[in-house]
């Protein structure tokens, strides 16, 4: 008598309810509990049961999408600005169409309005807004929106529209990416976009500049910023979001794991080099920036100075007068406005060239590979996941090295008639050859 053929369980529970079903084949388990799944995870995104695949909309994926990446959790506005990107540009004018619907020439449409008239695309978004007080929000932010996109944010819409479809092919929502016939437009010449303080006097009437102001208003959260915004190039959001927990004074050396949302005000424990991994969760990437004698020195002074050294406090906190009891360390944290403000005045002050507040991070990159340092070594101290973002320095070591021809050069009188080379008699040699 032939063994019958054991019978397969497989149990998933949604929605507090327990479902459980016996399946004959290994295969036909795996493509029911697959169902299950995808089921589940539309719930708890808060979508229709019924909804099926073929009638997922695009607003209904970018919401499932964002709250998968969030673990769960509502995304109220992300540091990479992908949530507003979905909220302000992309569902106002594609939202309601179905994702599998859309075809490469309408997502290439699109992009364009946005680009062309983002004002008018955000204010498409009146519409469903329910209370005034959001609607007055709403109509500041649509006030002060750029009347055009340059093509590098349109570039950055295009990239999350490819993420979006790539996950939903993945999850077997759809199966072609049409994004990928969307062509990305040219943004120029990387290096181009690198604006830096050439000279180190500039850097160092900056410095001196912010030294003085310090003094001036009994607070060295500025000048520790600028000291090492200049001296190590980390992003202004990874130095905001220090407290005195990550500064190893024995070693000489800060640790950089986490970053300053200025959206949300609040500290995200993750940095922007930090990848999703294989299994869907983020990798949280850290690093560390080691002082020098000049970064640690400024670091003491700000120790001596604040009364808030406890390891949780943070390291840079707004005040304009000396006197520092009355400050609320949550509400007075130095945030990019306050960077901004004084960046600006300091430039004035020392009388230099006035850049934005990234520019330092810049001027760091360029200095460092104009005095002989290598591009991987400073990804690593950037935080660059790769380098081809830093390679945007490589020509900087170039042209530094032709300036610098001459600067050992020996000249002796030469007394024979010397005919001189034109570029013709070289091109007559190669050819004789």
């Amino acid at each position: 008598m032939a063994k019958a053929k054991k019978k397969i369980r497989k149990t998933i529970r949604i929605g507090g309810q327990v479902i459980q079903m016996y399946f004959s084949s290994a295969e036909d388990a795996a493509e029911w509990y697959a169902d299950q799944l995808r089921k589940k995870q539309r719930m708890k995104a808060g979508l229709d049961e019924a909804v099926t695949e073929n009638l997922i909309t695009v607003a209904d994926w970018s919401k499932i999408l964002m709250r998968k990446r969030a673990g769960g959790q509502v995304v109220k506005g992300t540091w990479q600005n992908d949530g507003h990107r979905f909220r302000d540009y992309i569902n106002p004018l594609a939202g309601h169409r179905l994702l599998q619907s859309m075809k490469a020439p309408e997502w290439e449409k699109v992009l364009d309005e946005i680009q062309s008239d983002p004002r008018k695309v955000v204010s498409m978004r009146l519409s469903g807004v329910q209370s005034d007080e959001e609607r007055t929000t709403l109509e500041k932010k649509i006030k002060r929106h750029k009347t055009s996109l340059s093509n590098t944010t349109r570039n950055l819409v295009r990239a999350l529209l490819h993420t979006m479809y790539e996950e939903a092919i993945r999850e077997k929502i759809a199966f072609m990416n049409p994004i990928s016939q969307v062509e990305v437009k040219d943004q120029g010449d990387p290096e181009e976009k690198v604006d830096f303080w050439e000279s180190q006097n500039e850097c160092k009437r900056y410095l001196a500049e912010h030294l003085d102001y310090a003094r001036e208003i009994g607070n060295y959260s500025w000048y520790v910023w600028a000291m090492w915004s200049l001296g190590k190039g980390p992003r202004v959001g990874e130095l905001l979001a220090l407290s005195h927990a990550d500064i190893d004074v024995l070693k000489s050396r800060v640790r950089i794991h986490k970053i300053y949302d200025p959206y949300d005000k609040a500290i995200v424990n993750r940095t922007k080099g930090s990848r999703r991994s294989k299994k869907g969760g983020r990798k949280r990437s850290s690093r560390w920036l080691y002082l020098n004698e000049p970064m640690l020195q400024a670091y003491k002074l700000l120790w001596e100075t604040t009364p808030y050294k406890k390891q949780t406090d943070s390291l840079f906190l707004n005040s304009r007068t000396p006197r520092w009891n009355h400050i609320n360390k949550q509400s007075n944290r130095l945030g990019l406005s306050g960077i901004t403000r004084v960046h600006k005045l300091i430039c004035k002050r020392a009388k230099v060239k006035v850049l934005r507040v990234h520019d330092l991070r810049h001027t760091f990159g360029a200095h460092f590979v104009m005095n002989g340092g290598s591009l991987r070594a400073l990804a690593d101290i950037l935080g660059h996941s790769t380098t081809w973002v830093t390679e945007r320095y490589g020509h900087l070591s170039e042209s530094y090295l032709e300036k610098e021809t001459d600067r050992v050069r020996f000249d002796i009188e030469i007394t024979d008639n010397v005919t001189p080379i034109r570029a013709a008699d070289t091109n007559d040699a190669g050819r004789d050859a």
